[in-house]
Formats: C-alpha cells, structure tokens, sequence
C-alpha cells in the first residue's frame, strides 16, 4: 500500500512539471484512441481533449503485454488509477475490448462530468520500461452507458445478489 501511495504521489508531481508531446482530439463515442509511454513514472506520449455535453464514462486500459498500471489526470488532476494487473507478461495484443474484459490487464473506468477535459496520464508499472495502451469516452445518458465497455465484475456482483437473494428466499419457505 505504501508503495501505491508514494507512486501516486510521484505521478502527482510529474504532472505538475511534465506534459504530454501532443494533445489529440478525442472522438466521444468514437471507440478506443491508442497512446504509448515509458518506463515507471513516465507521461503518455500524448493527451486526449473532449467536451462533454453530459455525464461520460472514461476507460483506460493497458493490452499486448499484461502487466502495466497507470495513474490518470485531467487538465493535470489526479482523478484515479487503473486497477492492479492481475498477471505480468500475458499477450492479447491490440485487442482493448477484450483486455479491459479480462483481470489480468490494468483497467479503470472514471465518471467524467459535463465540459472540457485533457485526459493524460502517467505509467505507475511497466515492467517492460514502454507499451502502448487507449482510452475511451462514451456518453451516459439517463443513467445508461452509450457504447458500454464491458465489466464482467459488474455483472459477477449482480449474479452473486441475485443468487444471495434466492437462497435467502429459500430459506425463509423452509423455516
């Protein structure tokens, strides 16, 4: 946990002082746009600006190689990390629908309210010293997620209440 805490921190700094090549236009809704980085505490090679018209939904995730995390800024503000990879060195390569379905590669997903953004972000892990990687923004109207992203943790939560729910059930017809 200290380590998590002292990498946050050290990302924090760097983007206060370092800042991306370029600034790309980001397509909301648009699918996944690719960017590289380096090795631990190094920038994306380039940021994202959108405007938001609502409520969006920003994913982030690592693909090729498992093993890479990153913190994630925008306009140069903390707003979160992507989750612990749950493995180092398995290959998917390109495919980032997949790679943000599977555990195994560093994703995170951040509500984003309505106005301009500049999405960026820094490596915390990268075993492999550079990588590549995408984000994505898709809207959210009434509640509902434009262009979802699969999260097969949200839907293992909701089997594990709907299967809480039934054995609660049947146990109250026994008793």
């Amino acid at each position: 946990m200290r380590v998590l805490l002292l990498a946050g921190c050290l990302a924090a700094a760097l983007a206060v002082t370092a800042k991306p090549a370029a600034a790309d236009p980001l397509v909301v809704g648009g699918g996944w746009h690719e960017f590289l980085f380096g090795g631990e505490g190094g920038p994306w090679d380039r940021s994202f600006d959108f405007v938001l018209p609502s409520f969006g939904l920003l994913t982030v995730t690592d693909a090729f190689l498992s093993g890479d995390r990153f913190s994630v800024t925008d306009f140069g503000g903390l707003i979160g990390f992507t989750d612990p990879p749950g493995s180092v060195g398995d290959q998917i390569g390109g495919d980032y629908d997949g790679a943000a379905a599977d555990p195994r590669w560093s994703t995170g997903s951040f509500v984003l309210g309505p106005g301009a953004h500049s999405i960026s972000g820094f490596a915390i892990l990268s075993p492999f010293g550079s990588g590549r990687a995408a984000v994505r923004v898709d809207r959210i109207l009434d509640e509902q997620i434009v262009d979802p992203v699969p999260e097969p943790a949200t839907m293992l939560l909701l089997g594990g209440a709907v299967a809480g729910y039934g054995a609660r059930r049947r146990r109250r017809k026994s008793a």
